[in-house]
């Protein structure tokens, strides 16, 4: 019985090819602009802040933060 090969050091991210790098900045930059990592955020908050109690699901999640944006306009005009 042989044991598998023990994994190497991470590659570096200059040994990634460029199109790769640009790839996961546009997939970065587009999820911090939808706000498609908040409840990811949200999550890890949540787990170190308050362990052991019910975490809100995505729905209900957005359905707060959209509820709060709306008696929380901000910057908008209208």
């Amino acid at each position: 019985m042989t044991s598998p090969a023990p994994a190497g050091p991470a590659p570096s991210p200059q040994a990634q090819p460029r199109w790769r790098r640009w790839a996961r900045a546009l997939h970065w930059y587009l999820r911090e602009i939808t706000g498609e990592a908040d409840y990811d955020r949200y999550l890890a908050r949540h787990a170190a802040v308050h362990p052991g109690e019910p975490v809100l699901g995505r729905r209900e999640f957005e359905r707060c933060r959209w509820e709060d944006k709306a008696r929380n306009p901000g910057n908008r005009c209208c």
